[in-house]
């Protein structure tokens, strides 16, 4: 099954390919549906419930279209999770819903019907700002001395939409000079 998500227009947006309670799958298939004039396929890469030994194999010559076939080599697939992650670049405007539609869903070369075939992109503006968390004690307080020194705890930033952007803060500014 696909999710619903929020996007904001002109950024990318992932969305995880599910499935439930599955188990001794060895290959599938799956056609994926969507308004090319709001989305553009990116990529798509492994899901965490499929092994390393599987290859995964995206077909999106057909605009507004993504046809993918996987199989694995060592490992089947049990379980609950995403086997595929499919990015996408969002050309839509705020206000706008993109539907993905499954179709053609194949386990095993045997057609099944999922029990979800829609999920959509809702396109969004960004308009609430980031939160950032400065990390370590609320209040610090050194005398100036040549002899100290003072390694900065860092920073947390969680996004409404962008999610951790933890890693995307830069620290800048000069070291302070007491010598």
């Amino acid at each position: 099954y696909l999710p619903d998500v929020a996007a904001e227009s002109g950024g990318s947006v992932t969305v995880p390919l599910n499935v439930a309670n599955v188990s001794g799958v060895l290959a599938f298939g799956v056609t994926i549906t969507y308004d090319p004039t709001k989305l553009s396929f990116s990529s798509v890469t492994r899901g965490a419930l499929v092994g390393q030994d599987w290859i995964l194999v995206p077909n999106a010559t057909v605009a507004g279209e993504i046809r993918l076939g996987s199989a694995g080599i060592l490992t089947d697939l049990s379980g609950s999770g995403p086997i595929a992650i499919i990015e996408f670049q969002v050309l839509g405007q705020p206000g706008d819903v993109a539907t993905l539609t499954l179709s053609d869903v194949l386990l095993n070369e045997s057609a099944i019907t999922p029990t979800r075939t829609q999920g959509s992109v809702n396109i969004v503006q960004d308009i609430t700002k980031p939160v950032i968390t400065l990390l370590g004690e609320g209040q610090l307080q050194f005398e100036a001395s040549p002899a100290g020194s003072y390694l900065d705890a860092g920073a947390s930033c969680q996004d409404a939409i962008d999610g951790d952007l933890s890693n995307d803060i830069v620290v800048s500014g000069d070291a302070v000079d007491l010598a």
